[in-house]
């Protein structure tokens, strides 16, 4: 193998890494994309989060307010009544 026949492989395969660990990372955002929070309702109107926190509107539901996202883990919203 000449030097620079070496060169290249060596870049080849430098760049196979560099790829491997930025799909590593898009797949993670990916699944991080897709995580979701579980909101259950109480007789109190206080929302339980999925993620362990509470957390309570003045008036309205989560859709009422525009609420998509949980505001602690950033998870898209599942709303439900508690015991469901």
């Amino acid at each position: 193998m000449t030097r620079d026949e070496m060169a290249t492989a060596c870049e080849d395969v430098a760049v196979g890494a560099v790829v491997e660990d930025v799909n590593v990372h898009l797949f993670a955002a990916a699944d991080e994309l897709r995580k979701t929070c579980a909101w259950a309702v109480d007789d109190d109107g206080i929302y339980h989060t999925g993620c362990g926190h509470a957390w309570f509107f003045d008036t309205g539901t989560p859709a009422e307010n525009q609420q998509q996202f949980c505001g602690y883990c950033g998870g898209a919203l599942e709303t439900k009544q508690e015991g469901q």
